[in-house]
């Protein structure tokens, strides 16, 4: 048992060396100063007890176990914890719990991955139950019991292809009629459906407008923060933005604001001013709104989808389009909706001069 302050062939910087049980563990640093300061500090800690390597025979649910304790149960919220124990105890457990913390492979992870889909698990919640398993070992990597994290790529993102499958555009006959059934229904939710129809907001984004955020003068709306989780959240550094609002939208929020609640900054609160909640908008107005108008039952995030349609049929740029979603780049909004821009075959008329002989056929 001891600790080391080395350098190695072949690696650059200083290097720790603990030796423990018949074991090694590294640690790389670029000073020697700083090596061997926090080498001071292992051998303290080692004479302490506080450094340790897994034990032999040590499980999946033994590390688990203290990890909760430790780790999670002290500093995570109530929510959280709930959740990483409900992963654990119906999934996780049972396949993978008896296995050596130090012999899950990627193929387990996969393979339980695979069977969860197989019993109708979407693949969100799939990746929800397994995300405990990995946060687990990203902590055991940092305690230098593991060398891998066994959860990494066993649920690739297919972000184009679950976008394609989920989004549902309604043609303009069906946004018309949607716009008009809620007038008539749900008056006082038609300026919010207009939001979502002119200006392809996020559902939480729209709920979460504030008066400052609506500059009439411009007719631009500020995208400064969300409603995520119950609450109001502010959007960090390049998530916010400004879009541009249609001049039916400016002139129906600008009514609005004549008789909107004054103790509140919201434009779309609830009636005792707090937030909506959209759960509850979707249960109590949009789906008995899609059935009065005999639409199919779309996702409110549709109406985002439906935007971004009507603009590239209209001739909309898809530069414009992409700074309108504000996405990160353009080849997002190119694979999303590539396959909806009409007419751009047809532009190469231009190029042509009316004035040079045409070639002729009898």
């Amino acid at each position: 048992m001891g600790v080391l302050v080395r350098q190695r062939s072949g690696k650059t910087g200083w290097w720790v060396i603990i030796v423990q049980q018949g074991r090694r563990k590294y640690k790389r640093f670029n000073e020697r100063q700083a090596a061997r300061d926090f080498a001071k500090d292992a051998e303290t800690a080692l004479a302490g007890s506080l450094f340790h390597l897994a034990p032999t025979g040590q499980t999946l649910t033994d590390y688990f176990e203290q990890w909760i304790d430790q780790h999670v149960r002290p500093f995570r919220k109530p929510s959280t914890l709930v959740s990483y124990l409900l992963g654990w105890e119906k999934y996780l457990k049972p396949a993978l719990g008896d296995l050596p913390l130090a012999s899950v492979t990627r193929s387990n992870v996969r393979d339980l991955v695979s069977t969860m889909m197989k019993q109708g698990l979407a693949r969100n919640t799939a990746r929800a139950m397994i995300a405990p398993l990995s946060a687990m070992f990203t902590r055991a990597i940092d305690d230098g019991l593991v060398k891998e994290n066994p959860t990494l790529r066993v649920l690739p993102k297919q972000r184009g292809q679950e976008q394609s499958q989920k989004a549902h555009p309604l043609t303009r006959e069906q946004s018309t009629r949607l716009l008009a059934t809620c007038l008539t229904l749900f008056p006082q939710w038609h300026p919010l459906l207009l939001v979502f129809s002119r200006s392809g907001l996020r559902v939480g984004e729209a709920l979460a407008l504030q008066w400052g955020d609506v500059d009439f003068q411009g007719r631009y709306l500020y995208i400064r923060r969300q409603w995520h989780k119950s609450r109001i959240v502010e959007l960090k550094g390049g998530r916010q933005g400004k879009v541009d609002m249609s001049p039916q939208l400016a002139q129906t929020l600008y009514h609005v604001k004549s008789y909107s609640m004054k103790d509140t900054d919201l434009l779309f609160p609830n009636e005792v001013g707090k937030p909506i909640n959209p759960s509850n908008f979707r249960n109590r107005v949009w789906l008995p709104l899609l059935k009065a108008a005999e639409l199919p039952a779309i996702r409110m995030h549709d109406l985002r989808h439906t935007f971004a349609t009507h603009l590239l049929e209209e001739g909309a740029d898809l530069l414009y389009v992409q700074r309108q979603l504000r996405h990160h780049s353009v080849e997002i909004t190119q694979r999303f909706y590539g396959h909806v821009q009409t007419g751009y075959r047809r532009d190469v008329d231009k190029l042509d001069d009316r004035k040079e002989p045409t070639l002729t056929t009898q």
